[in-house]
């Protein structure tokens, strides 16, 4: 048998004939590690959002249809064509925020967006004011105050007649059949020299009609109730986080003062 110092001889001699790993080789397998590490975290958190932004959009069901304002009043009043592109930051922010697609309908004329709203033929309205009758079909969520001014015309009688086309009523101012009209700078500014109504109407300050708002509505026969609740939610949050105002400014080309600076109710969305 072997003494043990020729065994330990030996197996010097071995060891010896392994090539050991250099510094510099140490140093280069250490560096390669962050490197894998971190390109897998990065695939799997592009996994992980891919799954989840495919599920939110899945969750949506097909392309929300809303009605925006119509092409009718567009083309006439630049303060609605600029509230139109004011829409359509707003829902393309929305779609970022919910994982829902939106498809703008502003050529469909406003009378028949309504008669579809009440039928659960569209599921949203934008730009909308707000009324029992409607809210009796919808949830309504507001996030922008209207400021709003009494047009009248001192020399006739007043009565009162509903018209859904904003270009209708101020024909009708024209031809006398309407005395008066409660509407926003926006929107009579371009109107009045259009139909040639400057200094033939008084432009009052109302009170009983400044504090009026204008939002979206959320029809319950046409939406889910998780999915009306995921949109609603996120437009109260645009409205605290003042994105709101942001996207006002950069779509109205003016300042938005504090025509988002108030706060309101959280919708109800189990009513």
């Amino acid at each position: 048998m072997p003494h043990w110092s020729e065994r330990a001889k030996d197996i010097a001699q071995a060891g010896a004939a392994v090539p050991s790993m250099s510094r510099s080789d140490r140093d280069c397998e250490q560096r390669q590690w962050p490197r894998w590490s971190i390109s897998l975290l990065v695939g799997l958190m592009s996994i992980i959002w891919t799954i989840a932004a495919a599920q939110a959009a899945e969750s949506c069901g097909n392309v929300i249809d809303v009605g925006a304002l119509a092409a009718e009043d567009a083309d006439v009043n630049h303060g609605m064509d600029r509230n139109l592109t004011f829409q359509q930051a707003l829902f393309a922010e929305l779609t970022r925020r919910t994982g829902c697609q939106f498809n703008l309908q502003p050529d469909l004329p406003r009378a028949r967006q309504w008669k579809m709203y009440f039928a659960g033929e569209l599921p949203i309205i934008a730009s909308a004011f707000r009324t029992p009758q409607r809210d009796a079909a919808g949830w309504y969520v507001g996030y922008q105050m209207v400021r709003n001014v009494l047009l009248a015309d001192p020399s006739t009688n007043s009565h009162t007649e509903t018209f859904v086309n904003i270009k209708t009523i101020f024909h009708m101012i024209d031809i006398g059949r309407v005395d008066a009209v409660i509407t926003s700078s926006r929107i009579y500014s371009d109107l009045l020299p259009a139909f040639n109504l400057t200094g033939r109407v008084s432009i009052i300050d109302w009170p009983a009609a400044a504090s009026d708002y204008t939002g979206i509505y959320l029809s319950k026969k046409a939406l889910p109730v998780k999915i009306a609740a995921r949109i609603g939610r996120a437009i109260e949050a645009m409205l605290a986080d003042q994105t709101l105002t942001r996207l006002y400014q950069q779509t109205m080309q003016s300042s938005a003062g504090d025509l988002f600076d108030f706060t309101v109710k959280p919708v109800d969305f189990d009513k």
